[in-house]
């Protein structure tokens, strides 16, 4: 669940830094945005490894993947952003004792 957060952040950071600003920096005719991504560009965040998932006597079905996926939706919608998705997949074709290979946002 604490990844979810972090991948999360980065996307608000990134949507924040990437949207045009009046704050610009001149050189000769041209202004450009004083942060290197490019407004108009798509960005993406790839990241591998495993997370752990604590369980508890209410845990539901489920697997790391998914749970990732459902923290961040959640982290996501209480931030207010948009336009941002996340897929989080069990490369071995399985994520905990379901028939799912992760999650998708």
């Amino acid at each position: 669940k604490e990844i979810a957060r972090v991948y999360t952040a980065m996307a608000q950071y990134l949507q924040k830094k990437t949207q045009p600003s009046a704050a610009t920096t001149t050189t000769s005719t041209t202004a450009t945005p004083p942060f290197s991504v490019a407004h108009s560009l798509p960005v993406a965040l790839i990241a591998g490894g495993e997370t752990t998932v604590s369980l508890t006597s209410k845990s539901g079905k489920g697997g790391r993947n998914q749970e990732l996926a459902l923290a961040a939706a959640l982290q996501l919608e209480s931030l207010g952003l948009r336009n941002v998705i996340l897929a989080s997949a069990g490369t071995d074709g399985g994520d905990g004792p379901t028939d799912a290979a992760g999650g998708l946002v």
